[in-house]
């Protein structure tokens, strides 16, 4: 499910570990290491549609695909 937060697209962690298929632990492990920009909305951790794009176009930001 799909956002929208100060005119950005926001995808939850699960739907955009889903459409990059990768887990959601390596998205939260990307994010914690500074690989992957993300937005908190209350307590719930949103990942910019932009940067699901960018992922999908340039790959990967490490070696690790799955955790």
């Amino acid at each position: 499910m799909a956002q929208t937060a100060g005119g950005w697209k926001l995808l939850r962690i699960e739907n955009a570990a889903e459409a990059l298929d990768v887990s959601h632990w390596t998205l939260r492990l990307w994010a914690k290491q500074r690989r992957l920009k993300t937005v908190r909305v209350g307590n719930r951790l949103m990942i910019p549609a932009s940067e699901v794009a960018r992922i999908a176009r340039q790959g990967m930001p490490s070696a690790v695909s799955k955790v």
